[in-house]
């Protein structure tokens, strides 16, 4: 089973029944950004009905994965705790967080609360909206409408100056200006700026960096590059005019990308997520366009829906007995991710 990332527009893509087959075959991981993009839809500027905003809401909320799905921690604090010592697994797996540990019948186990992410979506499948689920939207249309702040004191001149032959060469450019050996120093602060970590607790980090050596960023905190990577990157692509500056819903687009350490797949209808996240990908870690993915989860559904002993084992049962062919689209995904291993689900 594969832990998946997904956006809206793949949400927007799918009915109810497939999304329920979606739910049966993997895992998600759900991203804050999938959250601001529902909830700005709170406050569509061109959708004036109430009442319309919270279906359309409630709608997205009635297909979004609920059995295996897990809320990832924000990108800033993963960021400002590696900072500050605290090691990020970027494996793909999910960043939750912590659990309390707790003493019953059966033994010690550990007990993770539900996120405020997962108990607002269960409010919006419920059709309840109150004033945090807007005043969230409205923080969070703020937020996309302003490019965030500009990288130029770092790199020493106006992203502007610089073009480019295709976002390929960007991201390389991008790598060169973070990992310069000659500026490592310089890029640890940079870093601590861009997460705001405290006066109080930047002595500890540079600390901590100075008794390790000095390394790179990418040694010292890996996933802290990561984010300042995609940072960078969407700087120059969008002065360079590789990405359009002008559409605020690139902005919340490119921040997905902060989260791609923390999946198997990413799955997504959006245009520039098909151009830009397999730039961004590991060997291990595959792009799935969400139409094409629709297109099998129909077939599965048509398939789940006329079985025989759907009445008895339910769906789950019915979709535990499949075994998907590999040269099926799913089973191709899970194939790449598991060679040589036959899925079962």
């Amino acid at each position: 089973m594969l832990m998946t990332i997904f956006d809206k527009s793949f949400i927007h893509s799918i009915n109810a029944e497939e999304a329920a087959v979606f739910d049966m075959h993997f895992m998600s991981n759900m991203t804050p950004l999938f959250f601001v993009e529902v909830l700005a839809d709170l406050e569509k500027s061109d959708m004036p009905d109430d009442e319309a905003r919270q279906r359309l809401v409630s709608t997205l909320a009635g297909k979004t994965p609920s059995m295996r799905c897990y809320s990832n921690v924000p990108h800033d604090e993963i960021a400002m705790g590696e900072l500050l010592g605290f090691p990020v697994d970027i494996r793909g797996v999910p960043v939750i967080r912590g659990g309390r540990r707790v003493q019953s019948p059966e033994g010690l186990g550990t007990v993770y609360e539900k996120s405020p992410e997962s108990l607002a979506a269960e409010r919006w499948h419920k059709g309840q909206f109150g004033e945090e689920e807007y005043r969230s939207a409205r923080h969070w249309r703020a937020f996309l409408a302003h490019a965030p702040q500009s990288i130029e004191e770092f790199v020493g001149a106006s992203p502007a100056r610089f073009s480019f032959k295709d976002l390929a060469t960007v991201k390389r450019f991008a790598e060169s200006i973070i990992d310069r050996s000659g500026a490592r120093h310089k890029t640890l602060r940079a870093a601590l700026d861009m997460f705001n970590v405290s006066l109080a607790d930047r002595p500890q980090v540079i600390s901590r960096w100075k008794e390790a050596g000095g390394p790179p960023l990418a040694d010292f905190a890996p996933y802290t590059r990561h984010v300042m990577l995609v940072e960078f990157f969407r700087t120059f692509a969008m002065a360079s005019g590789h990405i359009d500056p002008d559409k605020s819903s690139n902005f919340a687009d490119m921040a997905y990308l902060y989260y791609l350490p923390f999946c198997q797949a990413f799955i997504s209808g959006d245009k520039l997520h098909r151009r830009v996240v397999p730039l961004f990908l590991r060997d291990d870690q595959q792009f799935a366009w969400a139409h094409d993915l629709r297109a099998h989860l129909a077939e599965l559904a048509t398939t789940y829906l006329a079985d025989p002993a759907l009445s008895d084992l339910g769906l789950i049962g019915v979709s535990s007995r499949t075994r998907l062919d590999k040269d099926s689209y799913i089973g191709a995904m899970f194939e790449r991710a598991y060679p040589g291993q036959a899925e079962h689900e």
